[in-house]
């Protein structure tokens, strides 16, 4: 499961305030950006970069994953690190 969608799903299930996401900045030059986003929750701040605003925000929330105590994820970090394999005699693709 991603951060983002995780640390949703443990403040509601605490029956706390979702996480407030906000873009800090953005520098760099067009094709070199850089995104600083800021995740709050219940009082605590962390903070996350990336080259886009959806991998910052991903950043910020394992970052705040890991300042609650939660371990990081073992996941894949993009569908593209996803290996697959597709079997034309059983008609789908599975996981290698």
């Amino acid at each position: 499961m991603n951060p983002i969608s995780r640390l949703a799903q443990i403040q509601q299930a605490k029956k706390e305030k979702e996480p407030e996401y906000l873009l800090l900045s953005e520098r760099g030059m067009p094709r070199r950006r850089e995104f600083i986003m800021q995740v709050k929750v219940c009082g605590e701040v962390a903070t996350g970069t990336g080259p886009n605003k959806k991998v910052a925000k991903r950043n910020a929330a394992e970052a705040m994953l890991l300042q609650l105590g939660y371990k990081a994820s073992t996941c894949p970090q993009s569908p593209t690190e996803v290996i697959t394999h597709y079997n034309p005699s059983l008609k789908y693709i599975t996981p290698l």
